[in-house]
């Protein structure tokens, strides 16, 4: 933490990783929240659709246009893309906070072990590694608020 908080240009970049995670984070959410308004405005717009029909006389659909089901799915498979972007991008900083050299990050992954470690073998359990990490992240967040 002494290199931190002497290191301008490695705070710099720090605050660089935390600001492109929490544009994402918001970014996502409002493609979530307008893909749910977008759902709500389907029925609107069938609603005044059918009335301007029945009010020149032609045949409406009675039919949804989407389902609950439908709409359940559509929120579904976006949660799912937004899962597989959140994983890329947690690998990706990951990846640039080992080359930062940032405590418990740069860790040889000979020295990552599967259980929670072992009296016989050197290492690290993985479970162990991202507690440690996860309370290194809240150090930087903590150290490097603006």
């Amino acid at each position: 933490m002494r290199t931190l908080s002497t290191n301008e240009d490695l705070q710099r970049k720090i605050r660089f990783l935390i600001q492109r995670q929490h544009d994402h984070e918001r970014q996502w959410w409002a493609g979530r929240e307008a893909l749910v308004r977008k759902q709500k405005a389907r029925v609107e717009k069938k609603k005044e659709l059918d009335a301007v029909l029945r009010s020149v006389g032609a045949p409406v659909d009675e039919k949804e246009i989407s389902t609950a089901e439908e709409d359940r799915a559509e929120l579904t498979n976006y949660d799912l893309k937004v899962y597989k972007a959140s994983k890329q991008m947690a690998d990706a900083m990951t990846g640039e906070l080992r080359t930062l050299q940032i405590p418990f990050f740069s860790i040889k992954q000979s020295l990552v072990l599967d259980s929670t470690g072992s009296a016989h073998l050197p290492g690290i359990g993985r479970d162990e590694l991202a507690v440690l990490r996860r309370r290194m992240l809240e150090l930087l967040q903590d150290f490097c608020k603006e």
